[in-house]
């Protein structure tokens, strides 16, 4: 049967039937335009045909689209000599466009198929970078042969030199999605469909996981991996999507320009690559040439943590904010939707993921995955030991027979022996045993405490890290600007800022509008007028950190409750300021209270934000302006150059540390310390009543050396005398959170 049978034999009526069910409007004409472009010489191809329609102008694009996209067309085979001549692909409308480029539908005329065709943005095509990325994107995805990977079909250069390529086109949704559409069943009172219950959305994940397990193996790291880059197919395929920013571990790091828009973001340490709401903070940092799979890792932990809560792990006001939580591994609590419970293991699990620290996340992407499915299995996890109590619980569900014939049920747990040990071993309930059993309870209880306080520290301390990052970027911003000849400058020598009030918690008259600007002895004239200005800009960052430390809700009240609020030292930032290598500083609130002759560059704060490699937090250190003892973060500011400018710091009132960070409720008489690596003692409980008034101040060693031999590990406790010392080390600084209570406080587990 020749080409001329073919279009007037069966098949046609098979397509025109086909497309009437899509395009119903059409349904009385379809039989004759079909006749008429076939007639003209049109090809027996329902693409063709389609094509021809919108050119007509007789179907939309969008009509056009969802009729191809949706239609399952029977399979029909072309002779060799009917080949079709010319464009490979019909297009039919645009179904996505990224920072470099876009993705059509479109007809694969060769092949007789749906794909999804990408292309360069034409106006790139003169970047060699970005046509070099994006055929590096493609030779990536097509020999990542993997069903969880989307397959790439051909690759081919347009006429005008756009490089294209196709791929398969994915029938379903994008994971992102999915989390609305549980939310939104959350909201209208019904019940998750199955595979957007949270054992499905795990299953979900574990198929991720399989797929980056598998990348990873081959060098390869995906650097954007987010809810709206995973598709969730008709047929229950789950793939990863979008490697636009792969890259193969060993090779060098091109940098996106400019053009490539909001895909990339310049900062003083390198380009940042990816969506600021999943990155690791290595990837937030921009050190693109040190990143290793355990930065995909905690893009999968945040992405983990929104399919078991349906909230976002990182909300932020902008991307930069995003951005500076991101290198603060700052994320929020783990807290349901709907406000249901969340187990303790995935907390875990997901906390382990995304340590601030690399060392002490999972392995790899197939060591998470595993800790996934021991949950699911309702197994123990890596990331959360079970407690003696779980232990016990687990093997009461598996055994419950047997523990109902020893009389053993969730509920009598006071009357069995420690079930740990009741495998071949007296099934006798011994009171010794009781106790025994009680005890463990008790101290697993201050643990969980423990840790529970240290993870609140964590994120504090992640908080005021991510400020003092602010203030270091618009400080960048200020500093690389050319000065603003109408900024009001008020000098801290003359502090006459019209906005002063009276604070007795500064025992001053203070601005929280204007910084105080001082410069140092040998700061030239010339440089005092141009970086006063350009640090005068600087003051609403200044200020706002202030605010922020207390919480969005302080930035957000009116200038007067905002001004009474930080003069009654209603906030935990004492003071926010940056100083300058030419030896200028400002502060904020604003005051005059520099000692004559004061040079920021000789100050410790200075020198320990100049030496480190990002944030860190200082030394406890007597304030030069009379607060007493603080504790500083501080963090470099960088010129355009990559050189270093100055400072940003950010001052915690002492009291506050001990009040809010430090102290356990349920454990108010427990004495508690920060202790560096070194084994000083950063700050302590029982500084708090003299911290205010405190002529001098030198650190000390701590003085229990049992403890201090041991608190090189991650967690643990230990018997000294008749104390219990319990410590977790942070992960946002080098030092332990260390917890002294009197061991019969334990015991009586009150």
């Amino acid at each position: 049967m020749g080409h001329d049978d073919v279009a007037s034999g069966f098949l046609a009526p098979m397509k025109v039937d086909t497309l009437r069910t899509k395009l119903p409007l059409l349904a009385n004409s379809l039989d004759q335009r079909w006749k008429q472009w076939i007639d003209a010489g049109g090809r027996d191809d329902v693409a063709d045909f389609l094509a021809h329609l919108v050119e007509r102008g007789v179907v939309a694009e969008d009509q056009a689209r969802g009729a191809i996209t949706n239609m399952e067309v029977a399979f029909t085979l072309s002779e060799a000599n009917a080949v079709p001549q010319g464009p490979r692909y019909h297009k039919f409308g645009l179904l996505g466009r990224g920072a470099m480029g876009e993705v059509h539908l479109a007809w694969d005329r060769s092949l007789g198929r749906n794909v999804a065709v990408k292309s360069l943005d034409p106006s790139l095509v003169s970047e060699p970078a970005l046509a070099s990325r994006f055929h590096q994107e493609a030779q990536i995805t097509a020999q990542l042969d993997h069903p969880g990977i989307v397959p790439i079909y051909a690759i081919e250069t347009r006429q005008d030199g756009t490089p294209a390529y196709s791929m398969k086109l994915v029938r379903g949704q994008e994971l992102a999605d999915g989390i609305k559409a549980a939310r939104a069943a959350w909201d209208a009172g019904v019940t998750e469909p199955e595979d957007l219950e949270l054992t499905g959305r795990l299953v979900t994940f574990l198929s991720v996981c399989a797929a980056m397990s598998y990348a990873h193996e081959r060098g390869v790291l995906h650097r954007d991996l987010k809810p709206a880059n995973i598709m969730l197919g008709a047929h229950h395929e789950v793939l990863v999507m979008d490697w636009g920013i792969a890259k193969v571990v060993g090779t060098n790091e091109d940098i996106l320009p400019e053009s490539a828009g909001s895909r990339a973001m310049q900062t003083q340490v390198g380009t940042i690559l990816g969506t600021p709401n999943y990155m690791s903070p290595e990837q937030a940092a921009g050190d693109n040439q040190a990143l290793t799979v355990k930065s995909d890792q905690y893009a999968l932990g945040l992405i983990l943590q929104e399919l078991v809560t349906l909230n976002r792990a990182i909300t932020a006001k902008n991307a930069v904010h995003a951005v500076m939580r991101a290198q603060a591994a700052s994320r929020d609590e783990m807290v349901h939707y709907a406000g249901q419970p969340v187990a303790r293991e995935l907390i875990a699990i997901v906390g382990k993921a995304c340590s601030g620290n690399p060392d002490d996340r999972y392995s790899d992407v197939e060591a998470l995955a595993d800790d996934v499915r021991r949950y699911l299995r309702d197994e123990p996890v890596e990331a959360a030991p079970d407690t003696t109590g779980q232990k016990l619980q687990r093997w009461v569900g598996r055994h419950r027979q047997l523990a109902i014939s020893l009389g053993v049920g969730l509920f009598g747990l006071v009357f069995a022996v420690s079930l740990l040990g009741v495998l071949g071993t007296t099934l006798a309930v011994q009171a010794g045993q009781v106790r025994t059993m009680k005890r463990e309870e008790a101290l697993a209880d201050a643990i969980m405490q423990v840790t529970e306080q240290a993870g609140r520290i964590d994120r504090e301390m992640s908080r005021y890290e991510a400020l003092v990052t602010g203030i270091a970027f618009a400080a960048e911003e200020e500093l690389a600007r050319d000065p603003d000849p109408n900024a009001e400058v008020y000098n801290s020598s003359n502090f006459l800022a019209p906005d002063r009030t009276h604070s007795a918690f500064y025992d001053s008259e203070i601005s929280v509008t204007y910084p105080d600007i001082n410069a140092s002895p040998t700061t030239p004239a010339e440089t005092i007028e141009r970086e006063s200005k350009q640090l005068a800009m600087v003051g609403p960052a200044l200020t706002q950190a202030l605010l922020l430390s207390k919480g969005f809700a302080a930035s957000a009240l009116p200038i007067e409750e905002r001004r009474a609020l930080i003069g009654a030292g209603g906030v935990p930032a004492v003071w926010t300021y940056v100083g300058t290598e030419h030896g200028m500083v400002a502060g904020m609130p604003g005051i005059s209270e520099y000692d004559e002759g004061y040079d920021p560059r000789e100050r410790p704060w200075y020198k320990a934000g100049r030496a480190a490699e990002g944030t860190s937090w200082t030394a406890l250190d007597l304030d030069e302006g009379g607060m007493g003892l603080l504790l500083s973060c501080v963090l470099a500011i960088h010129n355009h150059a990559g050189e270093i400018a100055g400072v940003a710091a950010l001052d915690l009132s002492f009291n506050y540390v001990v009040e809010e960070m430090l102290a356990i409720d349920q454990y108010p008489e427990a004495e508690v310390f920060l202790v560096n690596r070194e084994g000083f003692v950063v700050a302590s409980s029982d500084m708090g009543a003299t911290a205010r008034t405190m002529a001098s101040y030198k650190p000390e060693m701590m003085e229990y050396p049992e403890v201090l031999e041991r608190i090189e590990q991650p967690s643990g406790h230990l018997d000294v005398d008749s104390d219990l010392f319990l410590w977790r080390r942070l992960q946002t600084v080098d030092w332990a959170y260390v917890v002294r209570v009197p061991a019969e406080r334990v015991s009586r587990h009150e």
